[in-house]
């Protein structure tokens, strides 16, 4: 059984893409040159790469994932299902930011652990509402303070 995979690339340095793959490194090369062919300015540049199977023993390994949720004040949750970074080791402390533009409106995202999108996304909509309700109460400057909101400039 053969184990490798040729990935098809475009592109270099900073401005490459990954187009997919192909079982047999013939049919890559093959289509690699249509795509070629095709190209008009000649910028692309299709080429295959090999891509071996990575044999690793990782069924222990405990994952654990760090979700971004962002709310804009004028359009509700973002919908990013994505946004998350998965790693190991201790919890990630979590963090709530937000950018107001002069009109009063703009973002606010609330980072957090929790083991599927759908938990970190209903604990954000919580945290999501308890900011709007201190919005409407306090303003945004006593709210950002009151919630320990880290504000960008």
């Amino acid at each position: 059984m053969n184990e490798t995979i040729y990935g098809i690339f475009s592109g270099e340095y900073s401005d490459w893409s990954i187009h997919g793959y192909m079982t047999d490194r013939d049919e890559a090369e093959k289509y690699c040159a249509l795509k070629n062919k095709e190209d008009e300015d000649g910028w692309g540049g299709y080429y295959v790469r090999n891509i071996n199977n990575i044999h690793a023993n990782v069924k222990d390994v405990k994952l654990k994932y760090y979700h971004e949720v962002v709310f804009d004040f004028d359009n509700g949750m973002r919908n990013e299902p994505n946004r998350y970074e998965y790693y190991i080791g201790e919890d990630r402390k979590p963090n709530n930011r937000c950018n107001i533009f002069r009109n009063n409106n703009g973002w606010i995202c609330f980072c957090l652990n929790a083991d599927s999108r759908e938990k970190a996304e209903k604990i954000a909509q919580d945290k999501y509402y308890q900011f709007l309700a201190y919005k409407s109460d306090f303003g945004i400057d006593k709210t950002i303070e009151l919630l320990g909101i880290n504000m960008l400039s």
